[in-house]
């Protein structure tokens, strides 16, 4: 493996990645601006159910596929890449539909018994009408990163969908048009729509449509993501169980404060995803010829730029947390020591390196699923518990203890599975 190969394809992943970071914060930043604060909690709250269920739909096939897409890449496979993808595509398309037609017959139980707030039923089921969309985005963005195309797959996944809603939100502005939550639920609509039909347009330049189906690969595919399924949605708890135990909890002035603070805080995981875009696939093709010493210069070159990269953000988000805050409005600057706290917990998540992927990719995706859900199940109770005691600013504890405890786990596990230490990067042997 071509170490140099790998720094050249990181840099521009994390030039793009950031792009995505500043098209969210620009998001986040209109948002607050034009819509009241009650608003922008509701519209997190929304855009959180999407996310969860749009990702939980995919059935842990956008994982799965990815990782079998790189191998066949790696043999110049075209027809099995084209082969697998479709039949995910379908998978995926099916569950999702399920997950949507769900959410629409259960709004009204959720919007009342959930979030106490019956005025979010009519805006659950607009947003079940583009949970397929959504998890379509996802597996098609994974697929592209299967086939080594890292800044199509980050463009799709994290910048062309905020843009599309602050430019709709823009002109609903420009043109004098009064701002709501409705006028947000659209950009969002209208923005998943346009993603999806961009993401499946490029693919289908690039790979044909298979002329015979192979059983037995749709049959691999399904013996991992099983395992890969679960792992999603514990991370997903994990991530995003912070802005729904707010939203259950809490009113949206409480909701809004924190969500804004949490997207603050992915700030420090953008060099994380750019490293797991990049490495992932390779992980995989060096497991498959049985490289474990390339494996480990592939964990440790990446830890060691995600530790400079993440070092000066993390000092950045302690030492002006509340300045940074005030610029989305005053009242938002309360949240300064809940952006930290959040902060503190990305650090170590970023610093620790491509963990989950490495395992995953190397045949230990059952050791990623029980620590995940071990540990969505510490964040869950920690954030509660936190929550009742300490408001968001406990919310924020407990979720970050959960990401430093799965983190923990995860690097101990690569170093029983694997033999070496992600961590143990000032060994240069």
């Amino acid at each position: 493996m071509n170490l140099r190969k790998i720094e050249k394809n990181i840099v521009p992943a994390l030039l793009v990645r950031s792009l995505g970071a500043l098209s969210g914060l620009v998001m986040s930043f209109g948002l607050a601006k034009w819509l009241s604060i009650d608003d922008v909690g509701t519209f997190f709250t929304l855009l959180t159910v999407l996310t969860l269920l749009g990702t939980a739909s995919t059935l842990g096939f956008n994982v799965g596929v990815m990782k079998s897409i790189s191998e066949y890449y790696a043999d110049n496979d075209f027809k099995g890449i084209s082969n697998i993808f479709w039949f995910g595509f379908f998978v995926i398309t099916c569950s999702s539909i399920f997950f949507s037609v769900t959410l629409y017959f259960s709004s009204e139980f959720l919007s009342i018994r959930l979030f106490g707030n019956s005025a979010l039923n009519n805006l659950l089921i607009i947003i079940s009408t583009v949970i397929p969309f959504f998890a379509l985005i996802t597996y098609i963005s994974h697929a592209f990163q299967g086939v080594r195309r890292f800044l199509l797959a980050l463009t799709l996944q994290r910048i062309i969908f905020p843009f599309l809603v602050v430019l709709y939100v823009g002109f609903s502005v420009y043109f004098e048009r009064e701002v709501t939550i409705s006028n947000a639920l659209d950009g969002i609509v209208a923005a998943v729509i346009i993603t999806f039909c961009l993401g499946v347009s490029v693919w289908l330049f690039k790979v044909k449509f298979p002329s015979r189906w192979n059983f037995k690969i749709h049959l691999n595919i399904y013996k991992i993501a099983g395992p890969l399924w679960i792992v999603m949605v514990a991370n997903l708890l994990n991530s995003w169980s912070g802005i729904l135990i707010s939203s259950i909890l809490f009113d949206s002035y409480y909701v809004a404060l924190y969500s804004v603070a949490a997207r603050l805080s992915l700030i420090s995981t953008i060099a994380l995803e750019a490293v797991n875009m990049v490495v992932a696939p390779l992980f995989s093709e060096a497991h498959k010829n049985s490289k474990v010493s390339e494996l480990k210069k592939i964990s440790v070159l990446s830890v060691r730029y995600l530790l400079l990269i993440s070092l000066p953000v993390l000092v950045f988000f302690i030492m002006f947390s509340g300045d940074l805050l005030s610029i989305f409005g005053s009242d938002f600057k309360e949240a300064e020591n809940v952006l930290r706290v959040l902060a503190v917990g990305q650090f170590f998540n970023a610093v620790t390196g491509s963990v989950s992927f490495l395992l995953i990719m190397t045949g230990g995706a059952a050791k990623v699923m029980k620590a995940s859900v071990l540990c969505a199940i510490i964040t869950i109770i920690t954030a509660i518990v936190f929550g009742n005691l300490f408001g968001i600013y406990g919310v924020a504890l407990g979720c970050a203890f959960g990401l430093v405890s799965q983190n923990v786990i995860l690097v101990l596990s690569v170093k029983n599975q694997l033999g070496f230490n992600t961590l143990d990067i000032f060994n240069k042997n």
